[in-house]
């Protein structure tokens, strides 16, 4: 027998099934619910009779309360004698017999604590079997019975987190708009639910729904004060930042969170060995140390993002014994000056807003007001920076993103290389090469440069085989490749990579996507004139596409034609195809290539000096996410 009291009371029995209206009345469906709701107890007739008639209990109602269960037992099970019944008699009142009769709730718990420790594509199953069990409020027939109160309350909170933390699940495994939805009746079964909202902004945020993102915490903020009268958590408020701020989705995922249930954080890619990158580890730690030793110096990292720019740092700064000072710059603070370099001293050189660092707290406070700057005060900043440079003793400055930061931090460091050349500070700098066509960076000249491209086979050999083959030795893929393996996933690469890369050649424009996503069933490398023919347009129409794709590293150019610079690139957009669309597109693509017109009269060559394309800057088609 099974008894289902999420929504209306359901009971299945022998293939018959049995519904509100079915128990001859409603006293004895009452008695059921009650037994079910305290199954774990033995309820007495009196206390029984309470929940059933309160105050009004009629004058014989042990002989009436007998004859209710007695039309239950028959009910239930039609001929069985009273001993043999699931509605057991105990101790001057009646228990309902678990060992064979199964609930709906215990199954709502049991699937919750079954997901505990599992991975979390299992765990997530898990819930969602929990979750599909909830078919309404507990007991929703009887909204108004006392009696019902607890345990609606009880299992609506229980719903609700169910609810928060599948909505977590579903992001850490990539189902960004099933963390929506499941967000969405959380919110809506509790509108204080403050958990709630950090998974609906950041599903909202990883949907491409900014808007709704923010709207989401603006609806939370307002609520809590209204409501409660608090603030929300400093946890959301990082959070709407990091969603202003246009911060990596990746960074933004509940991964700490979603272990309240067991299931397992997300693999941090730093966690990987530093591959391939030994010379340049030496040679940025050698250079360091030289500086510690009584030389500022500015050392430079660039490279695209991803290619493992900010483990290299972190990896030399490990390596040092002086203080290290470090900041990540945000495109928001770009305009304010001198904040870069004053967030990034605060960390070690005092908290701000104390007194304890006069020119560190009055360049935050300018900041904060947005207040201007005249020549007189902006050399009159450095050089108490400078100063103040001076009295420290070793330091490292760290300064991630440096393409996003203020003009004035930038000169600051050319001021304090000259005016603090005998001072024990080592400056490193990580940096898009989209940066360095900025005249600041451009003119930096930094003592040392390392440029990162992607590793070289021997170097990954240690991951397996066929690593390299799928990844072409870009850290970005290779650190996801091992995080899905870690997590049992059978694709090639963790949904969190795929929706970077398809969101990250969305934002090159509407022409831009059609066009990289159609080049994927080309045989690379692909000529101009089949792209061209596939789109429905001229190769004229395409040239500037194609040059801007090349521009922002997406594809690579040869005298030969065209080919993705990144096969996993290639791999994933190939995916966002549905599979009708992708057939029809490769068979109008085998037509079109097999063409000897085509291929004498529409390829469009572009061909590069190799020396320049060596050493001009390209930007990348990975920049600082500036959309989830």
């Amino acid at each position: 027998m099974r008894i289902a009291i999420f929504g209306g009371l359901v009971v299945a029995v022998e293939g018959r099934t049995y519904g509100p209206r079915d128990f001859s009345g409603l006293k004895p469906k009452q008695v059921l619910e009650i037994l079910t709701v305290e199954r774990e107890h033995t309820v007495s007739k009196t206390r029984l009779a309470q929940f059933l008639w309160g105050d009004a209990m009629p004058r014989n109602y042990l002989a009436t309360l007998e004859s209710y269960v007695s039309v239950l037992r028959q009910t239930l099970q039609p001929g069985v004698r009273a001993k043999e019944s699931v509605i057991l008699t105990e101790h001057g009142g009646y228990r309902l017999d678990t060992e064979r009769v199964a609930v709906d709730l215990d199954e709502f718990d049991a699937s919750i604590s079954s997901a505990a420790g599992a991975a979390p594509h299992i765990a997530l199953s898990r819930l969602n079997d929990a979750l599909r069990l909830a078919r309404g409020p507990v007991l929703e027939d009887e909204m108004y019975a006392e009696w019902t109160t607890d345990i609606r309350s009880a299992y609506e909170q229980r719903l609700v987190q169910t609810l928060i933390d599948a909505g977590r699940l579903s992001l850490l495994t990539g189902d960004s708009v099933a963390a929506v939805n499941l967000a969405e009746k959380a919110v809506t079964l509790n509108a204080l639910a403050e958990p709630a909202y950090q998974v609906l902004m950041t599903a909202y945020y990883a949907t491409w729904r900014q808007d709704d993102a923010l709207a989401a915490y603006s609806r939370c903020q307002r609520l809590l004060g209204e409501e409660l009268g608090v603030d929300p958590l400093n946890e959301t408020v990082a959070l709407h930042l990091a969603i202003l701020r246009h911060e990596d989705v990746a960074v933004l995922l509940p991964g700490a969170h979603a272990q309240e249930r067991g299931s397992a954080k997300r693999p941090d890619a730093g966690q990987l060995p530093l591959l391939g990158r030994s010379r340049e580890l030496t040679r940025l730690t050698t250079t360091a140390e030289s500086a510690l030793a009584g030389k500022f110096s500015i050392l430079l990292v660039t490279g695209e993002p991803g290619i493992g720019k900010t483990r290299l740092i972190e990896a030399v700064s490990a390596q040092l014994s002086a203080p290290v000072a470090s900041n990540r710059c945000s495109d928001l603070e770009s305009g304010l000056p001198y904040l870069a370099i004053s967030l990034t001293l605060r960390t070690v050189l005092g908290s701000g807003g104390d007194g304890d660092m006069p020119v560190l707290d009055d360049l935050l406070r300018r900041a904060e007001a947005a207040q201007p700057f005249d020549e007189f005060a902006r050399m009159r900043v450095m050089e108490q920076l400078a100063r103040l440079i001076d009295t420290v003793g070793q330091l490292v400055l760290v300064l991630d993103d440096v393409q996003w930061a203020d003009p004035e931090t930038i000169a600051v460091l050319k001021y304090l290389r000259r005016r603090c050349a005998t001072a024990p500070v080592a400056v490193l700098l990580a940096c898009d090469r989209t940066g360095l066509q900025q005249d600041g960076l451009r003119n930096l000249s930094p003592d040392l440069r390392v440029d990162l491209g992607a590793l070289r086979e021997e170097d990954v050999a240690e991951l397996g085989e066929s690593i390299y083959s799928v990844t072409g030795g870009h850290p970005l893929f290779l650190a996801d490749w091992v995080e899905a393996r870690e997590q049992g996933l059978q694709d090639t690469f963790s949904p969190h990579v795929r929706d970077r890369v398809v969101t990250q050649c969305w934002d090159l424009g509407p022409q831009a996507y059609r066009l990289a996503t159609v080049a994927t069933v080309l045989t690379q490398p692909f000529a101009a004139g089949p792209l061209a023919t596939l789109v429905d347009a001229r190769v004229d129409d395409i040239a500037d596409e194609l040059d801007r794709l090349i521009t922002q590293g997406l594809l690579k150019a040869a005298a030969d034609g065209f080919s993705f610079r990144h096969p996993a690139v290639r791999e994933i957009l190939l995916e966002t195809l549905s599979p009708a669309r992708r057939f029809l597109l490769q068979q109008k693509a085998a037509a079109t290539e097999a063409s000897p017109r085509r291929r004498a009269t529409d390829r469009l060559r572009w061909a590069p000096d190799e020396a320049d394309s060596r050493t001009s800057p390209r930007m990348s088609f990975y920049p600082s996410l500036s959309h989830p």
